[in-house]
């Protein structure tokens, strides 16, 4: 089930209809404030954000660009305001929001939002990339993939999932794995966490600070490098 995270700082009232078919939907989280939100976002990885909102300002601003480093060019992002205007559209394009529904929410125009923001994910989801064993060459969705792990030199391990069987491959790679990102394409659906290890941030549960692990949604455990942590909450990137 993915995962949607509500930011309702003005504690606005959500119909029980809207709120009933999005907890059947996903697994819902709610900050009612925009720091609470902040920690919520450097915790863990959400796939839908539904931002209620009097207007677009200077704190939804920030918020969206927590939400900007949180998953990189694609904001997948539901904002509902009192009144849709060409002002709150112009600032909205600016934040790269894709979405703006008209307050108080309405249940068929939310599923239609929600329809738009599927069928992008969708289609992000599905892209597929050839990788090199040393005896064939295989195709790998990206969404059946969790992570990637520099096992040796010149080799990188694949770690996925597919038609619900678990698979862990090797393939040949011989330069270093941001050079791997660069040249796949993948710098939009996998984040680095360490210098050996590329995940899916879909599969991310959560960030562990103290223990500096990064836990999975399948209960695995893997290193979370520290400098790689603080590019991602910075949202830098050394490949830009």
């Amino acid at each position: 089930m993915e995962s949607l995270l509500i930011i309702n700082s003005e504690n606005k009232a959500i119909p029980e209809p809207i709120f009933e078919f999005l907890d059947q939907r996903y697994q819902v989280s709610t900050a009612n404030s925009h720091e609470e939100s902040f920690t919520m976002l450097s915790d863990r990885f959400y796939d839908l954000f539904l931002v209620i909102a009097t207007e677009i300002d200077a704190y939804l601003i920030k918020v969206l660009n927590e939400i900007r480093i949180d998953r990189g060019d694609l904001l997948p992002v539901i904002i509902s305001l009192p009144k849709i205007d060409e002002r709150s559209q112009a600032q909205a394009f600016r934040q790269r929001a894709l979405y703006l529904a008209e307050y108080p929410l309405d249940l068929q125009q939310l599923k239609k939002e929600l329809a738009g923001v599927s069928k992008i994910l969708d289609i992000a989801n599905e892209k597929i990339i050839t990788l090199s064993t040393r005896k064939y060459d295989k195709e790998y969705r990206v969404k059946d993939v969790i992570y990637f792990e520099r096992s040796r030199p010149r080799y990188i391990r694949v770690y996925g999932v597919e038609n619900g069987e678990v698979f862990r491959e090797e393939i040949f790679y011989k330069d270093a794995i941001e050079k791997f990102v660069i040249k796949h394409g993948l710098k939009r659906h996998f984040t680095q966490v360490h210098q050996s290890y590329l995940v899916n941030p879909r599969c991310i549960k959560k960030f562990d600070k103290v223990d500096l692990e990064v836990i999975l949604t399948n209960g695995e455990k893997i290193p979370l490098g520290g400098t790689y942590y603080a590019k991602i909450k910075k949202g830098v990137d050394d490949h830009d």
